[in-house]
């Protein structure tokens, strides 16, 4: 899995189709490594569909990853608080 995290997250300047590829394995696949990298994996497969121009796999991406990081004990808040602004700034675009 290091390889394939590390496809999704550096892939991303080189080509995105390949870091949305590489990412999307980390979504397919429900083993606890997987899980443990979508903190992660999540933002750089957002910003992959973005280059790709599918603002709604972002959406749904960014979506996803605030789920994952609104955890009770705090955990996240930095990465959730990326995410929800990043996600605020998308709707608006989709919406204008």
């Amino acid at each position: 899995w290091p390889v394939r995290l590390e496809l999704a997250t550096v892939g991303l300047a080189v080509s995105p189709q390949a870091a949305l590829d590489a990412s999307g394995t980390f979504a397919s696949l429900a083993g606890f490594v997987d899980q443990a990298a979508w903190p992660h994996v999540l933002p750089a497969r957002a910003q992959a569909a973005l280059a790709v121009h599918d603002t709604a796999l972002a959406v749904n991406t960014y979506r996803h990853l605030l789920d994952l990081l609104n955890q009770p004990d705090g955990g996240g808040a930095e990465r959730r608080d990326s995410a929800v602004a990043a996600l605020g700034r998308l709707v608006q675009a989709t919406n204008n």
